[in-house]
Formats: C-alpha cells, sequence, structure tokens
C-alpha cells in the first residue's frame, strides 16, 4: 500500500511513500510507514501508535494513495505548497492517524 503522511502540526505534506528513499515503496501498515518516514528523515527511537483521532499536535493524518485501484494523485515533491495538500485533502482516503512519541515522553 502506497501512503501520503501529513503532519499534524504543520498541515504540510511530510511524506510520500512512493517517493521514500529515491523510488515506491509499499508498506503492511500506517504505522510502518510513519517509522519509515522518520527513518529516512534521520528520526529514531520513537514509539508510534494508531489511533482513532488525535490527542494533539504530534503526529500524522495518513493518506491512502490507491483510492480505487489507482493513483489519485500525483507523487508529493513539494509538500508546502497549498495546491497540492488540497489535492490530497480532496482526492485521497484518511487511512488512519498516528501518534509519534520521542523516546524521552
Amino acid at each position: 500500500m502506497n501512503y501520503i503522511i501529513q503532519d499534524a502540526y504543520t498541515g504540510y505534506i511530510w511524506g510520500d511513500t512512493r517517493d521514500f528513499n529515491d523510488g515506491p515503496n509499499h508498506y503492511d501498515s500506517i504505522i510502518d510507514a510513519c517509522r519509515a518516514l522518520d527513518e529516512t528523515n534521520g528520526g529514531h527511537g520513537c514509539t508510534y501508535e494508531e489511533v482513532s483521532r488525535l490527542s494533539g499536535d504530534t503526529g500524522y493524518i495518513v493518506y491512502e494513495v490507491n483510492a480505487g485501484g489507482s493513483e489519485a494523485v500525483v507523487v508529493v515533491h513539494d509538500g508546502q505548497d497549498p495546491e497540492t495538500i488540497a489535492d490530497v485533502e480532496d482526492n485521497c482516503i484518511v487511512a488512519g492517524y498516528v501518534e509519534r512519541r520521542s523516546a524521552d515522553q
């Protein structure tokens, strides 16, 4: 499964699993995708929990890219572009929410 991950605090697209590590990657769960995203950006040692809603701003909104068997949006390269963010929010299905906690929390 391919996912687009949005940071809950900023609203920016934090990553697209089709673009991790210079190529498409498929993940079995939204937690695996979020962990891989953080590791790609140098983050290690965090814990992740899938939740029905976020308790605050330290988490991710995860969208499923393959809605209805086709790619809903193009690969996201500029996660701060308002049109790109709106395209993801309008055309992708929310797969779930993941809370991220640093190791010292």
